[in-house]
């Protein structure tokens, strides 16, 4: 139940942000890079993973996986050092910065979580 509720809510914010990135790139250009739409990408793939992790799909190969979750921490960190993330959090302040960021962290981790235990899991069958 858990899983499923959180897929829908995950798939919900994840695919929601890559389609308003997008859309912003072509209505509004300038507000948003084409760095910013590539960025999107991981997240779309990891709404994929959980969904199959959910339903014990091998979906795709495992090395795929494996790659996204170790490439996810490195794509994180340089997103929070980009001059947008930088601005947003001088204009929030460090406490709201933290609490949001935080909280985004804290959202997305179970989904990282099902990215590595899906990647791992099948690891041993592709053997």
């Amino acid at each position: 139940m858990f899983w499923s509720l959180y897929f829908w809510l995950f798939a919900i914010v994840i695919v929601g942000s890559a389609i308003g990135r997008v859309a912003l790139y072509f209505i509004k250009p300038g507000s948003v890079s084409v760095r910013d739409v590539l960025f999107s990408l991981p997240g779309c793939a990891c709404v994929v993973a959980l969904h199959a992790y959910i339903h014990q799909m091998p979906l795709g190969p495992s090395l795929l996986w494996i790659t996204l979750a170790c490439a996810l921490p490195v794509l994180y960190w340089i997103e929070m050092r980009d001059k947008k993330a930088l601005g947003a959090m001088q204009k929030l302040g460090r406490s709201k910065a933290i609490v949001i960021f935080g909280a985004t962290f804290l959202f997305t981790l179970p989904g990282y979580i099902a990215l590595v235990l899906h990647a791992a899991r099948w690891i041993s069958f592709a053997n």
